[in-house]
């Protein structure tokens, strides 16, 4: 019987660990190379049909399982993507489909492509423009945003807006926080537009019963629980105004809650949200409309009862005598709602905060989710009042 010999050969562990290191990072760059391999890109270029200028857009961008894509580096809200000129995105293999919307007065695009491996292509979409409320004196604005100052500022050139107002639910003040920030223009085809602003100092108390909406004010420190919404009304009215050019403007945003009456006889509410978080894009996450007295049993009820309510309500205050203008605001952030899903467009030819602001106290003014429907009376705009001798007519 022979006899075996066994041998042993020892490595340092240094060696080991190097050995160990060096497979991995083998592992690591051929899974570099597939993954380059496996995945496509495709630059989209959203533009004005007419005019060729490129558009800053709000786009979906969804997987062929339907999930909505991140792009990286580019704004992301509630499944949609902030498209600011002619971005790229990279993905895997596979099909995917698109919507891209700038607001209601171009009509929506949409399309799809597939990635191939190692694929890159580029996509002019045209966008024709069906309005042009702008060469008609119309800039629009959301009065209802949660999302923070500068995100909602780049928000604002993708939904065509002039202006949106963020919100506050906090009750204490942001000593250093300018009233407003002014978004600069960002190419020279956009030089001859009016700068778009945000209002930074605008003020919700949703306490319950509450509801009540102060732009242009914020509380002077912490308001005590007990202290009722039309005593912060009077201190809101009362206060100086952060500049004399923009006064509190103070705007019921539930027109359902308990205090509405005694908001409208104090004389100091400027607008009513007659579109508003009430009302969202999907129908989902929307705020409750519970009225504490049902003013027509059995009328309204269904989804679509929130709504119907509101402007019903709206038209009992209008039977009074009360001349309050409607406003609107989308909850951007709180919900589905992109940012001006409800928007209100104020007549301001020549448009600067002041005169914006004016045109909404004056009545200048529609409100909309959708349709862009401008009304006028005798040729005369919303907001007018017509006075006839007894016995004659308009």
């Amino acid at each position: 019987m022979s006899k075996s010999t066994l041998r042993l050969t020892l490595v340092p562990l240094s060696s080991i660990y190097l050995s160990a290191a060096y497979l991995w990072l083998v592992c690591c760059l051929q899974n570099t190379v597939v993954n380059a391999q496996s995945r496509g890109s495709i630059e989209l270029d959203f533009r004005d049909k007419q005019s060729e200028e490129a558009l800053v857009c709000r786009v979906k961008l969804l997987a062929n399982d339907g999930k909505p894509q991140h792009v990286r580096g580019m704004l992301y809200q509630q499944g949609w993507t902030l498209w600011e000129g002619a971005d790229s995105f990279t993905g895997r293999v596979g099909d995917y489909t698109y919507q891209a919307f700038h607001g209601p007065q171009y009509a929506a695009a949409s399309g799809g492509f597939t990635l191939d491996r190692k694929s890159s292509a580029r996509e002019v979409v045209p966008m024709p423009r069906h309005a042009d409320l702008a060469s008609e004196g119309w800039y629009g604005g959301d009065l209802l945003s949660y999302v923070d100052t500068d995100e909602t500022q780049r928000w604002l050139t993708a939904e065509d807006l002039i202006m949106a107002a963020v919100v506050s639910e906090t009750d204490i003040v942001r000593t250093n926080a300018p009233q407003s920030t002014t978004l600069s223009t960002a190419s020279p085809a956009a030089e001859s537009e009016p700068s778009r602003w945000v209002n930074t100092t605008s003020y919700f108390d949703v306490r319950p019963g509450s509801g009540l909406l102060l732009h242009h004010w914020l509380p002077p420190a912490v308001v005590p629980a007990g202290v009722p919404s039309s005593r912060l009304l009077d201190m809101a009215k009362a206060a100086s105004p952060v500049a004399e050019a923009l006064p509190v403007h103070a705007e019921i945003g539930r027109l359902w809650e308990c205090d509405v009456p005694i908001w409208l006889a104090s004389g100091h509410i400027d607008s009513i949200q007659l579109l508003g978080s009430h009302l969202t894009y999907d129908g989902q996450r929307q705020t409750p409309v519970e009225s504490l007295v049902d003013p027509d049993p059995g009328r309204f009820r269904g989804p679509l009862a929130g709504g119907r309510l509101v402007e019903y309500l709206y038209w009992q205050v209008l039977e009074c005598g009360l001349r309050i203008p409607p406003s609107a605001g989308s909850g951007f952030g709180k919900n589905g709602s992109p940012l001006g899903y409800n928007r209100i467009y104020a007549y301001a030819p020549h448009p600067s905060q002041s005169a914006w602001w004016q045109a909404v106290r004056d009545g200048q003014t529609f409100v909309t989710s959708g349709p862009l429907l401008r009304a006028t009376v005798n040729g005369e705009l919303p907001g007018k009042v017509f006075a006839a001798r007894a016995g004659t007519s308009i």
